[in-house]
């Protein structure tokens, strides 16, 4: 699942060219990082049975797979434009793609119940770290710039759009002008 899912964001991507789908990318590849980095630290062997020799904690297939359902489960909850059917059918197929693959891993003997539990807790908490991120304001500049230097990319993050900033620079009302005052200024 987790290479099918990169393939089609890639290929979503380039019929979209979207920035929400760059960012999906991104996040597929720091899990991986995040996968690789802990298998090196704890290097568990794999259970007797499974036909892979390298380590098995955490489970990669369950942190990426559960990682990308957690994000998208903040993504459809928190979305205020969609309806609750939408969000239910959406959360139904991504739950029905997603969730059983840390379960896939056990009943191949690629994984024990353990590294499979693992790999879905901190796969969950990198998918709210994830969208915690994401809601920061830097990251809105961000896309913004990157929206600029790339004009052939389409801005279609947060579903919501984005939200207008108030200007930065003070107007007449904030020092306390009158409105014939602020016409003056102006």
């Amino acid at each position: 699942m987790p290479m099918t899912m990169v393939f089609g964001i890639m290929l979503f991507g380039l019929w979209t060219r979207g920035l929400r789908e760059v960012i999906a990318f991104i996040f597929q590849f720091v899990c991986l990082v995040v996968m690789f980095i802990l298998k090196m630290i704890m290097q568990q062997p794999r259970p007797q049975g499974s036909c892979s020799t390298s380590c098995g904690m955490p489970s990669g297939h369950t942190l990426v797979s559960v990682g990308t359902f957690v994000w998208i489960f903040m993504e459809v909850h928190y979305a205020q434009l969609m309806d609750q059917r939408q969000k239910n059918i959406i959360l139904a197929v991504a739950g029905v793609l997603l969730i059983p693959v840390g379960w896939s891993r056990v009943v191949f003997h690629d994984h024990s119940w353990a590294q499979v539990l693992v790999g879905a807790v901190i796969g969950g908490l990198v998918g709210v770290l994830w969208y915690a991120m994401l809601q920061h304001r830097l990251t809105t500049w961000i896309l913004k710039l990157v929206k600029a230097w790339l004009p052939f990319m389409e801005l279609n993050y947060p579903l919501e759009g984005l939200v207008e900033e108030a200007p930065w620079a003070p107007t007449a009302s904030a020092y306390g002008a009158t409105g014939t005052q602020k016409a003056q200024v102006r």
